[in-house]
C-alpha cells in the first residue's frame, strides 16, 4: 500500500486538516516484476546466442587449420622429404633437417591451437575425460601438478551446452594460472550439488587482492555467462594464498 498525507492550510497559512489517500500497489508490483523477469529472460537469451556463436566461429577456425593449413603444411613436409634423399652435402641436408623440423613443430603448434578452439573429445567421451586431458596437456606444457576430483553423476546432470560451458571456463582459469598465479599445484573439482553440478578451481599461487582486480582476468564474463544458466559464480582470493574459482550451475 503506498500512503500520501496533505496538510490543507488556510489562508493565514496555518493548518487545519489533513487529507490522506491509499492506493493499492499489487497489481502494479506484479507488472513491474514481469517487466523485469521478462527482461532478464531476454538478457539471458541474449548471452547464450552470443556464445552458441562465438562456438561456431572457434569451429570455423579450428576447421580450417585442420583441414587447409595444416593439410598445406603437411604437403610441404612431404615434399622436403623427398628432397632429402636427393640432397648431396653435408650442409645441404642439414638446412633441410632443421626447415623440417620447424615445419613440424608449426603443425603440432596447429593442432594444439584448433584443439583448444573446439574439444573434439567432449561430444564423444564425456565432460570428465575431456577435462582429464586438457589437464595432462596444461601439466605437459607447465609442469603444474593437478589434483581431479569428480563425481561420475555430474555427467549425467549436464546438457551438451552447460558442460561445454563448464570446460570453457576451466580453460580460461587454467589461462589465468599459467599467466598470473604462479602457481605449482592446481585443485580441480566437478561433482554434484543437489541437483545442480559444480565447478570448482583452486590454486596455490601467489593469489591477488579483489578490490584492486576490479574483476578483471574475464571474471566479469563468467559471471554473466553463468547468470545466463540461471546459476551463480564466486572467485575468493586473497594476496599469498591463491585463488578459488567456483561456478554453480
Amino acid at each position: 500500500m503506498l500512503e500520501k498525507l496533505y496538510v490543507v492550510r488556510n489562508e493565514d497559512g496555518k493548518p487545519y486538516r489533513i487529507v490522506g489517500t491509499m492506493q493499492d500497489l499489487t497489481k502494479i508490483r506484479a507488472i513491474e516484476k514481469k517487466g523485469e523477469n521478462e527482461k532478464l529472460k531476454q538478457q539471458r537469451a541474449i548471452t547464450k546466442a552470443i556464445m552458441k556463436a562465438e562456438e561456431e566461429e572457434r569451429k570455423e577456425l579450428s576447421d580450417e587449420l585442420n583441414e587447409n593449413i595444416n593439410q598445406v603444411l603437411a604437403t610441404i613436409n612431404l615434399h622436403i622429404e623427398q628432397v632429402k634423399r636427393q640432397a648431396d652435402g653435408y650442409g645441404r641436408l642439414e638446412w633441410l633437417n632443421n626447415a623440417q623440423q620447424l615445419l613440424r613443430m608449426s603443425i603440432e603448434n596447429i593442432r594444439s591451437i584448433s584443439k583448444q578452439l573446439t574439444p573434439a573429445s567432449l561430444p564423444f567421451f564425456g565432460l570428465l575425460s575431456s577435462v582429464e586431458e586438457l589437464l595432462e596437456t596444461v601439466h605437459k606444457r607447465t609442469k603444474i601438478k593437478f589434483h581431479f576430483r569428480s563425481d561420475k553423476n555430474a555427467e549425467q546432470k549436464a546438457d551438451k551446452e552447460k558442460k561445454l560451458f563448464i570446460y570453457r571456463v576451466l580453460q580460461l582459469q587454467l589461462k589465468n594460472i599459467r599467466a598470473h598465479a604462479a602457481a605449482t599445484v592446481v585443485h580441480v573439482q566437478i561433482d554434484c550439488a543437489g541437483d545442480k553440478i559444480r565447478l570448482s578451481v583452486k590454486d596455490n599461487g601467489v593469489g591477488f587482492d579483489p578490490a584492486k582486480l576490479k574483476f578483471g582476468y574475464g571474471f566479469s564474463r563468467i559471471q554473466r555467462q553463468t547468470e545466463a544458466f540461471n546459476g551463480s559464480f564466486s572467485v575468493k582470493s586473497n594476496a599469498g594464498k591463491g585463488c578459488k574459482l567456483e561456478i554453480l550451475l
